[in-house]
């Protein structure tokens, strides 16, 4: 008879131990499930220091500090017919505090609540179109502000995928700027947070920008103008944390920090009518270092099947009141 107890409580807590495991699967096909209508907002928190150094100076490197705060909301306007969705992302409440030399100053900055990013997104984050400019594989080199690439096939814990950006482009009329840029995401699990099981998503991106200055009178008829050369690489390394609400289909919280460190060569060598000073050192180099850290976290959602029930309830009195009239002409 005890056998046979310890028989039944054993099946138990292993089919206990089944139910529970299905809820929180190991592998997941991620996905953004947003219905057209859902509005998103997040408190978003981005703090940047930056401290810049020269070469040939022996005085203490200048540093600043900027943060800036604000709500900003994301809203799923529609869904195409191959399941793309078309989103437009707005801030509000925006603060910006800025140190400098240990004075620190606090400003709103009501101007950017004028400003709207509108792109088209697949659910899987692949960015299609933004502000309506088409968006092609090789320029597709960012996430959104509230989302990351997914892979296309699903993911079992303790797997990671890539994303690979190489590339070169004009980044003002007088420089370009070769980008090198290696995103690794891991599926680590689940944590609780806030009575809900969300799937933990770590991320760590590896950057290298190399720019490259031109002289802005090269090509051009007449006397050319003398300038240094110049060139600066940046390289950087950002390392952070999503949850992502699996069974709903979008980003709860997100943490981010990231370094960058520039180094700018400016290259007066050959350059004529030097003063004695710059004959002795012609060539100089900068350093400048960012350090960002990023936060945003879900404050507040509406969802469109919830307007849709409104709706159909505002119908329901109108009808009644219709028949209301007819029983008392009667």
């Amino acid at each position: 008879m005890k056998l046979a107890k310890n028989l039944i409580a054993t099946a138990l807590i292993f089919v206990s131990s089944i139910m529970f495991c299905g809820c929180q699967s190991n592998t997941v096909d991620f996905k953004y499930k947003a219905k057209a209508g859902t509005v998103k907002s997040y408190k978003f928190t981005e703090t940047n220091k930056m401290v810049g150094k020269q070469s040939d100076s022996k005085d203490p490197a200048p540093e600043m500090q900027q943060s800036i705060n604000l709500v900003l909301s994301e809203e799923t306007k529609s869904i195409t017919d191959k399941g793309e969705r078309n989103i437009e992302i707005s801030m509000s409440d925006a603060v910006m505090s800025r140190t400098i030399d240990g004075k620190t100053q606090e400003m709103p900055i009501p101007q950017i609540s004028e400003q709207k990013i509108k792109f088209k997104m697949t659910d899987k984050g692949v960015i299609t179109e933004k502000d309506g400019t088409e968006v092609t594989e090789d320029s597709n080199d960012s996430d959104s502000l509230i989302s990351i690439k997914f892979d296309d096939k699903p993911t079992t814990k303790g797997e990671s995928w890539e994303i690979k950006i190489n590339k070169t482009v004009p980044s003002t009329p007088y420089t370009t700027d070769k980008i090198n840029i290696v995103k690794t995401y891991t599926f680590e699990g689940y944590e609780k947070y806030k009575n809900k099981s969300l799937a933990k998503i770590t991320e760590k991106t590896n950057t290298n920008i190399n720019k490259e200055y031109v002289n802005p009178s090269a090509g051009k008829t007449g006397e050319q103008q003398e300038v240094p050369k110049m060139t600066s690489e940046s390289k950087g390394e950002t390392t952070g944390t999503i949850l992502f609400d699996v069974n709903d289909g979008y980003v709860v919280k997100a943490d981010k920090t990231s370094k960058i460190t520039s180094v700018i060569t400016i290259d007066q060598s050959k350059m004529k009518n030097l003063s004695e000073e710059q004959k002795k050192n012609p060539i100089t180099k900068q350093e400048i270092t960012n350090e960002t850290t990023t936060n945003y976290e879900l404050i507040d959602e509406n969802s469109s099947s919830t307007t849709d029930e409104k709706v159909k309830e505002d119908k329901k009195p109108e009808v009644k009141k219709e028949e209301t009239k007819q029983e008392d002409k009667k």
